[in-house]
């Protein structure tokens, strides 16, 4: 017992940097965004938060995701504006989905093939959604050679820059890659390939329930926006946050892999 104490202790340590540096590395590449669309912008700030409960579990997920978030808002928001409790619930439930999913994945023994055909069902999903929200809302437009998307609180057309649009196709295109080369790959136990599957999911699932649905409901309700032309902004972002964010973990998830937590 006495040789499991210190290795006990040692673990609890370096699981407390690990939150610790997550939690600085979400603040540090907070400044860097980019503004797709009104209410949309890509950052990096959830995949740290997304490793933190990857690799420490879903309980140090959610501290990080709480953490970053309450320091985030104290140190670098400059709006004024209130602090927002379902914003603040996404960035939690951003650390605590994947935690899950690794959790359930390391106890049961979750084959590949499961979480391909989760991420396929994902995927369509959010195809089907998409397509569906912007045909009955008519939120986008294309006009003149340009595109435009509507603005409810101010009722007016806000012109989206090309390379916009290049950057929200590309995502797309980089999505519909990953999703044929998971969905045509031959079962297979390699540890690598079923990792790739389930970070995949992480992200997906992150992205549908943290960024869509709840940080969509957040900003409709600060913003006075509907909740279905919310969600089709959303749902566009998604398309380009689920394959970066998905190619960054796995690199993280890699280099972490010497480490022990």
């Amino acid at each position: 017992m006495s040789n499991n104490a210190p290795k006990s202790k040692k673990v609890k340590t370096n699981q407390l940097v690990a939150a610790a540096l997550f939690i600085a590395l979400s603040l540090a590449v907070k400044p860097f965004e980019v503004y797709l669309l009104p209410v949309a912008r890509v950052n990096f700030v959830g995949v740290p938060i997304i490793m933190s409960g990857i690799i420490l579990g879903p309980v140090w997920g959610a501290a990080v995701g709480l953490i970053a978030d309450v320091l985030g808002f104290i140190l670098m928001d400059k709006s004024g504006a209130t602090m927002n409790v379902i914003l603040t619930l996404s960035s939690v439930m951003m650390g605590v989905i994947p935690g899950l999913i690794f959790h359930t994945r390391a106890a049961k023994k979750v084959k590949r093939r499961t979480y391909a055909v989760l991420d396929g069902v994902c995927y369509v999903l959010l195809l089907i959604l998409g397509a569906v929200l912007m045909l009955t809302e008519g939120s986008l437009k294309l006009e003149a050679g340009a595109v435009y998307v509507l603005s409810p609180s101010s009722g007016a057309w806000s012109n989206v820059p090309w390379a916009y649009v290049v950057i929200i196709l590309a995502g797309f295109l980089l999505y519909s890659i990953a999703m044929v080369l998971i969905l045509k790959k031959k079962d297979s136990t390699e540890e690598s390939a079923t990792t790739d599957a389930a970070i995949l999911f992480s992200v997906t699932a992150v992205t549908i329930i943290s960024d869509i649905i709840l940080s969509g409901l957040g900003l409709a309700i600060l913003y006075s926006w509907p909740m279905s032309l919310m969600m089709i902004v959303r749902i566009i972002k998604g398309f380009v946050i689920i394959p970066v964010y998905t190619i960054l973990c796995r690199i993280i998830y890699r280099a972490a892999g010497r480490f022990k937590f």
